[in-house]
């Protein structure tokens, strides 16, 4: 515990677990004053390493000429200090409850006022323990499996078609005729190559000037083999 002296009376500053207690014995008088007040106060949370302060401050009154220029530095130390998360003041006066409360929700400031220190008490407790609560997990029954993890599938692998029989048949049957046409493509092109199309194969015959008397020569020669053409006997020549 440690007391800070005041013009008009003083503070005592007592660390609990997880705030700072000041309760104030007298009134701050003036602007001066209420900046040493804070400064004594940040210097005692740094100390003990606290976040959240509880100020009693139920002997204040309103008497004092200076005590709004003392109001006014407080407010501007509250919109300001960088030190305490959340500040609890216990006043005696409803209306200025109210008013402080009406303040702090208008400005989004982490201060709220009582008219008991329990009730600030319970306030940084429950503050504290929605700040820093776990969520608990859903206990699950040991007769209960948890349900399993779902996991891609891998895709399926295609299946080869197995071939169709009757292609086949089909097929060999293709290639036969193939095999027949190209045959008869082949005779019909030698066919070609001897005689032409539409016309019947001829001999030609060089027929000469013969008497009678060549007559058997003539029935006696004998076609060429390679051209099949009937060749004269030239030996026997006509006499006129």
């Amino acid at each position: 515990m440690s007391t800070i002296e005041l013009a008009s009376g003083s503070a005592t500053m007592t660390a609990r677990a997880d705030y700072l207690l000041v309760v104030e014995h007298g009134t701050l008088a003036s602007g001066e004053e209420a900046l040493r007040y804070v400064t004594e106060l940040e210097l005692a949370a740094q100390r003990y390493q606290l976040r959240r302060l509880l100020v009693d401050a139920r002997s204040e009154v309103d008497e004092i000429d200076s005590r709004g220029d003392a109001r006014g530095a407080m407010w501007r130390w509250i919109r300001t200090q960088r030190v305490f998360d959340m500040i609890g003041y216990v006043l005696r006066d409803e209306m200025t409850i109210a008013r402080v409360n009406m303040t702090a929700l208008s400005e989004r400031l982490p201060v709220r006022a009582f008219a008991g220190v329990a009730e600030g008490h319970r306030w940084l407790a429950k503050q504290r323990a929605s700040s820093t609560a776990i969520p608990a997990s859903r206990p699950t029954s040991s007769s209960v499996p948890p349900p399993p993890m779902r996991t891609p599938m891998p895709p399926r692998a295609s299946m080869p078609t197995p071939p169709d029989p009757r292609a086949a048949t089909r097929q060999t049957a293709r290639q036969s005729t193939l095999s027949s046409q190209e045959a008869e493509a082949l005779l019909s092109g030698e066919r070609r190559m001897t005689t032409p199309p539409g016309a019947t194969a001829r001999t030609t015959v060089k027929i000469a000037a013969v008497d009678a008397d060549a007559a058997d020569d003539i029935l006696s020669s004998s076609p060429s083999r390679k051209t099949g053409e009937i060749v004269l006997n030239p030996s026997r020549k006509t006499s006129r």
